[in-house]
């Protein structure tokens, strides 16, 4: 497709005024031409990242019949441990996305 777009450019009849603003990389080119796809990659993907570590922090959170006293305090760590990488991975998310101020901007474009 891109390459095509180029043989139109130089061809004489065609104005280059009115040609589409092409990106300079293939992530700016799917965030101009296809914002909901990419949205919709970027989102899931992480989200189930997100919901599948939060589901793991919960399981070792939620105390068990019959565990011992150091079993539960190594197991509540772990949950919270897993919390604290969520938050983690959320705040460099937000500090390296690129066409985004942070994630909640995103979902809310989605």
């Amino acid at each position: 497709m891109l390459m095509s777009y180029g043989d139109r450019l130089a061809s004489p009849f065609v104005n280059v005024d009115a040609a589409p603003n092409l990106a300079n990389s293939p992530l700016g080119f799917l965030k101009e031409n296809f914002e909901f796809e990419y949205l919709t990659s970027r989102i899931t993907f992480l989200q189930g990242l997100l919901n599948w570590l939060g589901a793991i922090a919960i399981e070792f959170i939620m105390p068990d019949p019959g565990e011992s006293v150091a079993s539960r305090k190594m197991d509540k760590f772990g949950g919270f441990l897993l919390i604290n990488i969520i938050l983690i991975m959320l705040s460099f998310y937000n500090g390296h996305m690129n066409y985004y101020p942070n994630y909640f901007m995103m979902l809310s474009r989605w």
